[in-house]
């Protein structure tokens, strides 16, 4: 449909002789279009994603035919997005409406043609229907108490019963149209469901700590630690990340922190530290996107059901760390707590590789006399400097980091095993690092952002749009 910019409005029109012109509204149940809303469920435990359907269709049948016959309406009824027109009435008893809600402008003054008062119009087939599925209503809704809940679908609409067309060819609707018609709101079905507040469990308090690692050059290298302040920090049900962000780890956060809905957010106070007190023993990812990951976005953890702490009074606490390399550049940190006093190992999430060579530094802090020997085993085409690097932990803060060159080029993880010693046990951890590119890299090595491994999505707009377990940009070479 072209623009109506060629056509005038009608000249000094007074407010009061449009208002005027509006039709009284006529009975929901006499609309030609029809709007119907279903929910998947009746009964919700507290944090469940509450899914909802929408349909919009075309129902002007004609009495004496039987037969569905077209609709005449104001342009852009039947393109708007129904799932931000719900109206949900809370146990409070008060309107629920969508979070991102904007004020509709008011109608302008019709446009005069052919001597009559018109406005843009649009036609809805007899076939015409929109179908809108919303995976969870709390990403666009606060639907946060437990009780009962409504539900349903309000929005303005007119109907026409006879319509023109400008030199353009665009649609136009007649205000003095005598079979013109107001639906103020036309109304969808109303639907109730009940949101239940989870039974009655253990609780504890989980803590993120954000610390910023700055560590120095060279094989043992200085590392100095301090918090970060005014960090937001999400924490997320495991439940609630759809299966299409799996595996949830550094590939997933951007995409998780954008889509789904956390269950509380907090800021990091003045010793890093944010506290969610109250939560109910399940699986979570705490996801925080603190300023200083100047070349990242997210640091995450996760948070397990069978922690022990769970069952004490006290507080689970997940170490989130940005390191930064003596460089300059940051990476985003893992964080392992060893038990026997207390050892907290930090290595990389993975490292971005700018060139042929870099550095892959590990933190170890401890309460207690702890020795620790890592070695790292880099994949085929690539050479570390040292086999194994030891350090002595006691109380204190201590490092170790491999150089690490690119001789052969397959890029995949590089594995890396810690053996402990602590009280005369031992104990033995092994990992992987991930790897990623740069884009100057990429194009250099023929090879995408993720060399050889594992490509999550794509996604467009939070939607998984295919599934490609190996690099997309080395399929498409």
């Amino acid at each position: 449909m072209k623009p109506f910019a060629r056509l005038k409005p009608a000249a000094l029109i007074p407010v009061v002789i449009f208002l005027l012109l509006l039709p009284a509204p006529a009975p929901a149940q006499d609309a030609p279009v029809q709007i119907t809303l279903v929910a998947d469920k009746a009964e919700y435990i507290q944090g469940d994603p509450i899914m909802i359907q929408i349909r919009v269709f075309n129902d002007n049948t004609n009495p004496g035919t039987g037969m569905v016959e077209p609709v005449i309406t104001r342009e852009g009824f039947f393109a708007q997005d129904f799932r931000l027109k719900i109206t949900f009435i809370g146990p409070d008893g008060k309107p629920i409406k969508n979070r991102y809600e904007t004020i509709d402008p008011e109608p302008g003054p019709p446009y005069r043609f052919g001597g009559r008062d018109t406005v843009p119009a649009e036609i809805i087939p007899p076939d015409g229907q929109n179908n809108y599925l919303l995976d969870d209503a709390h990403a666009i809704y606060d639907l946060l108490q437990p009780g009962w809940y409504t539900a349903q679908v309000l929005v303005p609409f007119e109907s026409f019963s006879e319509y023109g067309t400008d030199e353009a060819g665009g649609l136009l609707a007649y205000l003095d149209d005598p079979g013109r018609q107001a639906f103020d709101p036309l109304a969808s079905n109303q639907i109730r469901f009940e949101i239940k507040a989870p039974e009655p469990g253990v609780n504890s308090e989980v803590q993120a700590k954000v610390s910023l690692l700055k560590i120095g050059g060279g094989t043992k290298p200085g590392a100095t630690k301090t918090p970060v302040r005014y960090a937001p920090v999400n924490l997320i049900r495991m439940a609630d990340i759809p299966p299409d962000y799996y595996p949830v780890n550094w590939k997933t956060y951007d995409v998780i922190w954008q889509n789904v809905p956390p269950l509380r957010t907090k800021l990091t106070d003045s010793d890093g530290i944010a506290r969610f007190s109250g939560v109910a023993q399940d699986d979570y990812l705490i996801l925080a996107q603190p300023e200083v990951a100047t070349d990242f976005k997210h640091l995450g953890s996760p948070v397990e059901a069978t922690d022990d702490n769970w069952l004490t009074d006290q507080p689970i606490v997940k170490h989130l760390m940005v390191m930064e390399k003596a460089n300059k550049t940051k990476v985003p940190g893992k964080t392992k707590k060893v038990k026997g006093s207390e050892l907290l190992i930090t290595e990389p999430e993975y490292i971005q590789w700018e060139s042929s060579q870099e550095t892959y530094p590990f933190v170890f802090e401890s309460i207690g006399d702890w020795q620790v020997e890592t070695a790292v085993t880099p994949p085929e085409g690539f050479t570390a400097d040292y086999k194994a690097l030891e350090a002595q932990v006691t109380n204190e803060i201590e490092a170790v980091q491999f150089t690490v060159t690119d001789v052969g080029s397959s890029w995949k993880e590089t594995g890396v095993k810690f053996k402990i010693k602590h009280k005369g046990k031992k104990k033995t951890i092994q990992d992987k690092i991930g790897v990623k590119l740069s884009k100057k890299l990429t194009k250099l090595k023929g090879v995408g952002s993720f060399g050889e491994t594992e490509v999550p999505g794509p996604f467009t707009g939070g939607k998984k749009i295919g599934h490609d377990k190996h690099n997309s940009d080395k399929k498409k070479k």
